[in-house]
């Protein structure tokens, strides 16, 4: 299964930080693993635990974008009705922490996706989608 091409974001956001490097690895291994052929039930069980992972991660990641999100319009709220300096430093604060957590958000939402997609792949390599025939592939 070909890695579908990364756009500019994409390709930027992958080198930032720990997690990209976590997935990078995780998919890397997967990609080895489906290829040479073997051992795949093992690599079903390793790859549903992590993708396990990675959906809590996902989870707690969604609230915590939702709640900055409402925060920084609650402060927004605040500073249309009483514009001072106090509200201006609180978006700003708002808005410095709000904008990561979208693009970790986008990091993990994405992931999780592609994992979705080899889990199905190692699914039909070893035969446990109904009607398909994993010699055949």
């Amino acid at each position: 299964m070909p890695n579908p091409t990364p756009s500019l974001f994409t390709t930027w956001w992958r080198r930032a930080g720990p997690l990209s490097q976590y997935i990078r690895k995780h998919e890397g291994l997967v990609f080895a693993t489906l290829q040479r052929g073997t051992e795949l039930r093992k690599l079903r069980a390793y790859h549903e635990r992590r993708l396990s992972y990675l959906q809590a991660e996902r989870f707690v990641h969604l609230f915590v974008t939702l709640a900055f999100g409402l925060f920084f319009m609650i402060g927004f709220i605040g500073y249309l009705s009483h514009a001072s300096l106090v509200y201006t430093a609180l978006l700003v604060l708002m808005l410095v922490l709000l904008v990561p957590y979208i693009f970790h958000y986008f990091l993990l939402e994405n992931a999780v996706q592609r994992w979705y997609d080899l889990s199905e792949e190692i699914d039909r390599r070893t035969g446990r989608i109904p009607g398909e025939d994993p010699k055949s592939k």
